[in-house]
Parts: C-alpha cells; sequence; structure tokens
C-alpha cells in the first residue's frame, strides 16, 4: 500500500497544482508547498569558507571536500573525487553523452559548470537561469552498465 500512495502521492505531478515561486517546482498541497519554500529560505553555513547550502546534506557532503580525502577513483582515467556522487557525475566526461543542451542554440555539454559558463558568456542579455536537468537516470544507466561490464 506504501509504494501506491507514493507514486499517486508523490508522481502525479500533473495534479500538482502548487508551484514553488523559487525553483518552480510543482506540489500537491498548499502545506507541501509552504514547507518546501521553506526549505528555500533555509541556510547551513560551512564554518570553514563561508558557503552557504539550502540543505544539510548538502553541507555535510560539501565539508568533505576541504578535507582533502577523496577515496573516489575514476576507473576510466584514475581522477579521484570526494563523493560518489561527483565520480558519477565525471564519468558523464567519458559517455560522450552531453545532457546539458543550450535552449538557446543548441550547444551540448557534459557538465553544468560548462553550460552556466556558456549561457553567461554567449548569451549574457538572457536574464533566466540556464534549464535544470536531472541526470538521475543517465548515471544510474551507466552504473549499472559499468558494473556489468566489470563482471564480465
Amino acid at each position: 500500500m506504501s509504494l501506491y500512495f507514493h507514486k499517486n502521492y508523490k508522481h502525479k505531478v500533473k495534479d500538482a497544482n502548487f508551484q514553488c515561486p523559487v525553483c518552480k517546482k510543482r506540489l500537491q498541497t498548499q502545506k507541501s508547498l509552504d514547507s518546501h519554500v521553506r526549505q528555500h529560505e533555509q541556510r547551513y553555513m560551512c564554518e570553514e569558507c563561508g558557503m552557504e547550502l539550502t540543505r544539510k546534506a548538502a553541507l555535510k557532503k560539501h565539508i568533505k571536500t576541504h578535507s582533502g580525502e577523496k577515496p573516489y577513483l575514476c576507473h576510466i582515467c584514475e581522477k579521484s573525487f570526494a563523493s560518489a556522487t561527483s565520480r558519477k557525475v565525471h564519468l558523464l566526461t567519458h559517455s560522450g553523452i552531453r545532457p546539458y543542451i543550450c535552449t538557446i542554440c543548441g550547444r551540448s555539454f557534459t557538465q553544468r559548470p560548462a553550460l552556466s559558463v556558456h549561457w553567461k558568456k554567449k548569451h549574457p542579455d538572457v536574464t533566466e537561469a540556464p534549464p535544470s536537468v536531472s541526470i538521475k537516470n543517465i548515471i544510474e544507466t551507466m552504473t549499472r552498465s559499468s558494473t556489468k561490464a566489470n563482471d564480465v
């Protein structure tokens, strides 16, 4: 029953009539929207560098970058990363997949920062931010493929 609830109440975007004014995410109830908007307002500050983040989990991940510890190695180029997620995102550079596409000129990139730099330099008059892209499915597919290849 909980999977049914989750699918019907968490992923039913077409019935989500409450839109976040900050990130445009759509939610199903005013209560959910209010809670979501508060998350945008809350800030977590890194005591070491002063960087502010909106999620506690993001702060924990950020703090690890100060330790210099990078135990996650790319199996292709041996570059090391502080988190498994960073390594997975890095793997896009080896895949040929370019999911970050400029909606103005069509140029594509493997990494979001490259799209952001392009956006600022080539389209300085555009006031909105580059479109967000979910690469979760791409990364999961790549991870499964690489795991299968390593098992062979």
